[in-house]
């Protein structure tokens, strides 16, 4: 049985006990059942959610759960604008926010509100989300309006148990420092909170909150994009020399000298990589010794690949190229616009894709990215990978450009602190890769662009710097 006065959850600002968070939570809950009988009526039990502080988050999360409803996970960065559109487009019927906002047309409850009235409502009978399900979140929304999908209380339970697998049990505690609207962070919040650990965050991303947080916590299982891995590697070596914790990332790769300052600087800590994506969840692991530039690792327990070539057809060498689809336990339920899904179902993850003879997942590139030059299959991802390998630069994106007489040719977007010389660059370029793999024009942008998983926005960057 849990300690009472345990830590459940700590950020900069406040701090949850077991025994605060599970003493009102059922009056919370039919305070938001007497909310919700009194607002409009609507068909839809969906009740939006979008409050700051992770504390006041989960509170009103399981809240609304245990009310029967099912929450609807809001990003607090949308604007007014577009978190309209997808309030109407998504029909959620009802929000409970920090403060009230005039221009959202649906009943709202405020943080103060819920806190003054439930200390006069009778507990609430602990009910579930209609079909077993925990909340709508969205995918990050780099190329239009975001997409709302289901997830299910039994594929994070699952989840729950490949995570102690691959951590050879529970975590002493959770440090997971990024928004709750991105789904790797809300995951490593329940997590802790299935394991009844302490899980520490932030309301507002500050690099040196994190670094007190690692310092303070060995042991602790640490939840993060790469962007931020990268955020810790800035700060002096003696700072980080001490720190013990295991660092799971997700979305982009590490980069070779992302690793190498890593193992320098961190020398008692581990690193391991999740691939992954919205709709799989969970798909290989790869603890990373060194960089291995197509391998994302390990097979899931229960994850299940097939493959087929572009036309659809299923291929049976596994350790041929082809359109990666994946059937899981972890799987999401589905998108709100679209069919149910379930472990039963393929899922096309959007990569071309192989299996070594050792059970190791290789990833060639994305089905969408995939460029003709000349007639020849190029993969973007491959002559990204040589040039951060072998050449100075931050950050570079490939994609492809029309052209008249090859059909497409690259052209490299790159982020460098110091001058190159484009034409070296090319010469030593095909050293590595054949000559029509190798970018034709190049453009130095004064920044890349990101998604809020930390991968290279690749339409964004194309619109702001393809002219």
């Amino acid at each position: 049985m849990a300690d009472t006065n345990k830590i459940m959850i700590e950020t900069e600002r406040s701090q949850l006990t077991y025994n605060d968070f599970s003493k009102n939570l059922e009056k919370n809950a039919a305070t938001i059942l007497q909310w919700w009988e009194q607002a409009a009526e609507h068909p839809n039990e969906r009740i939006g959610i979008s409050v700051a502080d992770p504390a006041d988050f989960l509170t009103v999360y399981r809240a609304i759960q245990i009310a029967g409803k099912l929450p609807v996970v809001l990003d607090s960065k949308w604007t007014t604008t577009q978190f309209n559109a997808i309030i109407g487009h998504y029909d959620i019927s009802h929000l409970i926010t920090d403060t009230k906002q005039p221009a959202v047309p649906i009943p709202q409850l405020t943080l103060t509100e819920l806190n003054s009235q439930y200390s006069t409502a009778e507990p609430c009978a602990c009910n579930t989300p209609p079909e077993d399900l925990l909340h709508i979140g969205f995918t990050s929304g780099t190329t239009g309006m975001p997409k709302a999908y289901y997830r299910n209380r039994i594929s994070w339970v699952v989840s729950y148990e490949a995570n102690d697998a691959i951590l050879k049990g529970a975590p002493s505690s959770i440090i997971a420092p990024g928004p709750l609207a991105h789904s790797l962070t809300l995951y490593a919040l329940m997590y802790a909170h299935h394991h009844k650990i302490p899980c520490y965050m932030q309301t507002d991303y500050r690099p040196e909150q994190l670094l007190t947080q690692l310092q303070s916590h060995p042991g602790a299982a640490v939840f993060l994009v790469p962007s931020i891995l990268e955020h810790i590697l800035q700060f002096d070596a003696d700072a980080l020399a001490e720190i013990k914790v295991t660092f799971l990332t997700s979305g982009a790769k590490l980069e070779p000298r992302t690793i190498a300052r890593f193992q320098e600087k961190l020398p008692k800590s581990e690193v391991i990589e999740f691939f992954g994506t919205s709709e799989a969840s969970f798909i290989s692991y790869h603890q990373v010794q060194d960089y291995q530039p197509h391998n994302v690792g390990q097979l899931f327990k229960g994850v299940q690949i097939k493959l087929r070539d572009d036309e659809g057809n299923r291929m049976t060498n596994l350790t041929d190229v082809g359109q990666l689809y994946i059937q899981s336990p972890m799987v999401f339920s589905g998108y709100v616009d679209g069919p149910r899904i379930s472990e039963k179902d393929e899922i096309a993850t959007g990569d071309y894709a192989r299996l070594t003879h050792t059970g190791d997942l290789i990833l060639e590139g994305c089905v969408n990215n995939k460029c003709i030059v000349g007639g020849m299959n190029v993969y973007p991802e491959e002559v990204e990978r040589v040039i951060m390998q072998y050449f100075p630069v931050k950050h570079v994106m490939v994609a492809a450009t029309p052209h008249y007489e090859l059909g497409e040719v690259l052209i490299a977007y790159y982020e460098s602190d110091v001058p190159l010389s484009i034409t070296d660059v090319k010469k030593e370029l095909r050293k590595y890769l054949e000559r029509y793999k190798v970018p034709m024009r190049w453009i130095k942008v004064p920044q890349m662009q990101w998604t809020s998983s930390g991968k290279i926005a690749r339409k964004a960057m194309t619109e702001i710097y393809g002219h």
